[in-house]
């Protein structure tokens, strides 16, 4: 028998520990460079996303959306797939952009990598 640790919901989390996104000082982020952190959950056909963007000046308000997605993986690229698109409409001159996330699948699509065998796959890396 598995013993549980009845305490552990009285463990209060900082908002800093909750992802290692968090943590990154806008002032330690070189000029030209954009970070950009995105997370998705998927259920149900269901992604929830979360897009955090930093430069050197300025932490822009997190973002939130849910869109409909066919997977976890799916979930992941919408989720890239929507930060970039954010940057767009904030910035026309060449930058460069760091893409942070958690999901070694979706950067090993985005980077071509893997050739991926589902067409909404395909159809989100051609967007």
């Amino acid at each position: 028998m598995i013993k549980k640790n009845k305490s552990w919901h009285k463990k209060k989390i900082k908002a800093n520990e909750m992802t290692k996104f968090k943590s990154i000082d806008v002032n330690l982020i070189e000029k030209g460079i954009w970070i950009v952190q995105c997370d998705a959950g998927y259920k149900n056909g269901i992604a929830g996303i979360s897009i955090l963007i930093k430069t050197h000046k300025k932490e822009y308000r997190p973002i939130d959306l849910s869109r409909k997605a066919n997977g976890p993986v799916h979930a992941e690229l919408l989720a890239i797939y929507y930060a970039l698109n954010e940057i767009k409409k904030k910035k026309t001159e060449k930058i460069e952009i760091r893409i942070l996330t958690d999901s070694l699948y979706a950067l090993n699509f985005v980077w071509g990598l893997w050739t991926p065998s589902r067409k909404y796959i395909d159809d989100t890396l051609k967007k």
